[in-house]
């Protein structure tokens, strides 16, 4: 039951890095697109960054199994 618990802390503590790791990937990438196509427009950085964290979760959900993934692999 120990070693269950220890496979468990560490699989959890690898998704949590490559989670953490990609959604500040995507989020930067993100971050450049919207300012890319807003900067001519007049949107101010706080909308930008809005229209970042409303976006990102969708992405994040599409690469989910990515993530799964490059943890069991880190793991």
């Amino acid at each position: 039951m120990i070693l269950h618990l220890y496979f468990a802390r560490r699989f959890a503590s690898w998704l949590m890095i490559a989670f953490i790791a990609l959604f500040a990937l995507i989020a930067l990438v993100d971050l450049v697109d919207q300012t890319r196509r807003f900067a001519d427009r007049g949107v101010s950085a706080t909308g930008i960054f809005e229209l970042v964290i409303l976006n990102t979760p969708q992405t994040i959900s599409q690469i989910l199994p990515l993530i799964v993934l490059l943890a069991t692999v880190a793991f």
